[in-house]
């Protein structure tokens, strides 16, 4: 059914290799984070070089020494960043920031290669499997899952290189998409089959481009104006004709009517039927074609965002500052308005993803004060949140033993199959799938 978006707090890796002829400083020419969305880009920096962000690794420089640098569920706390390629640094304020959290924390040192990808698992009630990589690959994460479950997409990547989209289903096992003439893809979202996927691409120039995937290829999707030269595509409806993201100055596309201007806000969502979406624009907001855009409010604090829709978009997901400007994960109807749905013990936690019915919410909660201690949940009426892995543990299922599961971004239009990204118990990042039953 859907993507998701990003991790509360991930960094990815993003590189571009080519030579360079003469060194730089590092200039930048945007600094901002709005609504826990980080933007950097700038030029100047070494070709291919690592971007870090207060000393994170953030993403790399292309060729030009042009980067730019996209993060969701970001804090700082004093809304100044240092940015460097590892030879030149600056310093910058980010515009729209509120200052609040703390930053990412760094990403886990580079392990052996992890084993060969293990068989799909056995029939049952529950089961956890990890996706594995394609050669020369040496991670991998899941963003999201089609409504049916037997489609995974999202990237893989490796340390000091570039990243690419890919579909997984356990009888193809991982298929590397491609891209749009670059050296970058990720894929963020599939439709209800998975025959059609969507997420961003880079171009020859080195540009991010929105795209749709099916058998016959990458396209490449449009803005408006043409002028805009970086895009997304983040989410798609079931029957696949309909992809919501940033297009610029309009919010959908589809088959039959191209791009279309719903509003004033960022689109990240859209419900299976296509028919209402999500997104911001500084507080989450719900878009219908009758009632135009709705503000879904807050939980207290000053921003939120919307993630995901379920299948008729009655149920919306995301997350939202509270009083306290911490990061909350939120599930709001008509009837309920926003509700916080809870932490796995830590004072943050961030909604990806929705089942069609709405009963099965996933994400990633902190389980303790420590910016590093984010796991995957899964969330129902019944149960409230809970640690994935502990229910998998609690179910019998010993595959999952070892693992980090960092977080839970995609779930199946019934609810029991769920994907996400860990730590594997050679500590890379690699993509997983869950199936387990609802309570």
């Amino acid at each position: 059914m859907r993507r998701t978006v990003r991790a509360l707090l991930l960094g990815s890796v993003v590189v571009l290799v080519a030579a360079q002829a003469a060194a730089a400083a590092i200039s930048l020419t945007r600094a901002q984070l709005k609504a826990g969305e980080l933007r950097v880009e700038g030029q100047g920096a070494r070709p291919a070089a690592t971007i870090t962000i207060d000393g994170v690794a953030m993403g790399n420089a292309s060729s030009t020494g042009s980067f730019s640098i996209r993060r969701t569920g970001f804090n700082s706390p004093t809304c100044k960043i240092t940015v460097s390629d590892g030879t030149s640094s600056t310093q910058a304020t980010l515009s729209d920031c509120t200052p609040a959290g703390s930053p990412p924390p760094p990403p886990p040192p580079p392990p052996p290669p992890p084993p060969p990808p293990p068989p799909p698992p056995p029939a049952g009630p529950a089961s956890f499997q990890a996706l594995g990589v394609l050669p020369g690959w040496s991670q991998s994460q899941a963003w999201g899952v089609s409504a049916d479950g037997a489609v995974v997409v999202g990237q893989l990547s490796r340390l000091g290189s570039d990243t690419r989209g890919f579909r997984w289903t356990a009888s193809g096992g991982m298929q590397d998409l491609g891209t749009l003439g670059g050296a970058n893809s990720e894929a963020f979202a599939a439709s209800g089959d998975g025959s059609a996927i969507i997420g961003r691409a880079s171009t020859a120039s080195g540009n991010y481009r929105p795209f749709r995937w099916t058998v016959a290829g990458m396209q490449e999707l449009p803005s408006s104006p043409p002028e805009f030269v970086s895009g997304d595509a983040l989410d798609v409806s079931t029957d696949g004709s309909a992809v919501v993201g940033l297009f610029g100055f309009a919010e959908r596309w589809t088959v039959g009517g191209g791009l279309e201007d719903l509003g004033s806000f960022s689109s990240r969502g859209i419900s299976s039927d296509g028919r209402v979406v999500v997104g911001n624009n500084g507080h989450a907001v719900r878009w219908t074609s009758t009632g135009g855009v709705q503000d879904l409010g807050t939980v207290g604090g000053t921003e939120s965002f919307a993630d995901d829709a379920s299948g008729d978009g009655s149920v919306v997901v995301g997350q939202s500052r509270n009083s306290g400007q911490f990061w909350k994960a939120f599930r709001w109807t008509a009837g309920t308005g926003m509700r916080d749905i809870g932490t796995l013990g830590g004072p943050m936690a961030a909604a990806y993803n929705i089942s069609d019915d709405g009963s099965v919410v996933v994400g990633r909660a902190l389980t303790s004060s420590s910016s590093a201690s984010d796991r995957a949940f899964r969330w129902t009426p019944q149960k409230g949140m809970q640690n994935l892995q502990s229910v998998l543990q609690g179910l019998g299922v010993t595959s999952v033993n070892g693992w980090i599961l960092l977080g839970a971004t995609g779930v199946s239009a019934d609810g029991t199959v769920i994907v996400g990204e860990g730590i594997n118990p050679a500590k890379e990042r690699e993509a997983f799938r869950a199936v387990l039953p609802l309570p």
